[in-house]
């Protein structure tokens, strides 16, 4: 009897899996099928490669998968070229500016260890501001660097400083950060150098930056507030503030659970296997997996919170906010500690906004609305000025912390 009741309960996530399988490996078959020569330098790269290191023939070197340099993320070396008639080498380098895209950059550089020459590949940042990066003036700042280079507002005091561009400050840091990654990467394949830097950092930076996300999660850059994901649970939900904290715990408890197993899944398995792109189908799973063991739990244990959540409690399972921090854990610059940091913090900011909320939507209901703003039109009234409240908080980290 345990048995059957268990296969009864787990049949629809296996039959759900058993798909998901079968239409992974046509995705993956389709995929390779239409794979094509990486070796070969093509578009915007072949362009900027010509102009900086002149005619000859190249290659692209994409064996550093042990390195870890081949995945292309935020804060990484993308790809590492020869150029096989002069010897010189150069790294295409993926840093995040503002733009959570950031910036696509290409650095020569000299036998010993400094930078000859850089140009910026794509640039995803704002136009007008962010693009002034791109400018020659200001690229020429980072050539003869072999050092940390750091972003000053304001005058350099000496050759590790470069001055930030007025309103384009995070720009700029970005292009910084991709010439330091260079020089570290070069470093430590030809000069015996330390290797890229890792997730280990030392006690007081790990408790700065933590202290950065949670500033960001909870307050800068708050999913529901500022980049609008969960709505959906964030308006059904909220009107009752019991209702609000069972479901800004449960989603912050999927949230860390799913972390813990969807960054050493993409990095040890997805990354090596050159299938990244299956990232959203496999965290997809990974999450239903812990929805189904939290909705099991509830209907034992606390049957009143899984009536009152409805339907958005098995909906927690194609969650947008859910998915996006998982995503933004393995496509940001952060180790394995910051992103279970980042996924508890931006579960304990959604369920911040969904006590404000329910205690809004509570008052709402005592006041005498208009006819025409009852229900939905002052809900929506009501979430739109919480936002533009918590826009307030906007420049925090960069206030505090200088960056």
């Amino acid at each position: 009897m345990m048995l059957k009741r268990l296969y009864s309960e787990f049949k629809p996530a296996l039959v759900l899996t058993l798909i998901v399988v079968a239409a992974a490996m046509l995705l993956i078959i389709m995929e390779r099928g239409m794979q094509t020569d990486e070796t070969v330098l093509s578009g915007t790269l072949k362009d900027k490669c010509l102009e900086l290191m002149g005619e000859g023939e190249y290659e692209i070197v994409l064996d550093w998968l042990e390195s870890g340099y081949e995945i292309e993320k935020p804060g990484s070396v993308s790809k590492f070229i020869i150029n096989l008639d002069t010897g010189q080498v150069a790294f295409q380098v993926i840093t995040k500016g503002y733009n959570k895209d950031g910036l696509n950059m290409l650095i020569v550089m000299n036998e010993d260890g400094s930078v000859k020459d850089l140009a910026v590949v794509q640039n995803t940042e704002t136009p007008r501001i962010g693009t002034k990066v791109n400018e020659r003036s200001f690229l020429e700042n980072f050539i003869g660097s072999s050092s940390e280079v750091r972003i000053v507002r304001g005058s350099p005091r000496n050759d590790a400083e470069v001055a930030a561009i007025t309103g384009a400050t995070m720009s700029a840091r970005a292009v910084a950060d991709a010439v330091n990654i260079a020089t570290r990467t070069y470093a430590s394949l030809f000069l015996g150098g330390e290797a890229h830097s890792d997730s280990s950092q030392s006690g007081s930076n790990l408790v700065r930056n933590l202290f950065i996300i949670l500033i960001v999660c909870v307050l800068t850059e708050n999913l529901v507030l500022s980049q609008f994901l969960g709505v959906c649970p964030f308006l059904g939900v909220s009107k009752k503030t019991s209702s609000s904290l069972g479901m800004g715990l449960m989603i912050t408890f999927v949230m860390v659970c799913a972390s813990i197993l969807t960054y050493p899944i993409y990095f040890f398995i997805l990354a090596p296997l050159n299938i990244e792109f299956m990232n959203t189908i496999a965290f997809i799973l990974i999450i239903a997996l812990f929805v189904q063991l939290t909705e099991m739990v509830l209907k034992k244990h606390l049957p009143s919170l899984n009536k009152s959540l409805g339907i958005y409690l098995p909906l927690m399972t194609t969650n947008c906010a859910i998915l996006a921090v998982t995503i933004m854990n393995v496509t940001s610059d952060f180790g394995f500690i910051d992103a279970l940091f980042n996924a508890l913090f931006a579960g304990l900011g959604f369920l911040l906004v969904m006590l404000i909320f329910s205690g809004v939507r509570a008052r709402t209901e005592r006041c005498d609305i208009p006819i025409t703003l009852r229900g939905m039109p002052i809900t929506l009234i009501s979430a739109g000025i919480i936002s533009l409240s918590f826009i307030g908080f906007a420049g925090m980290v960069e206030g505090i912390f200088g960056i």
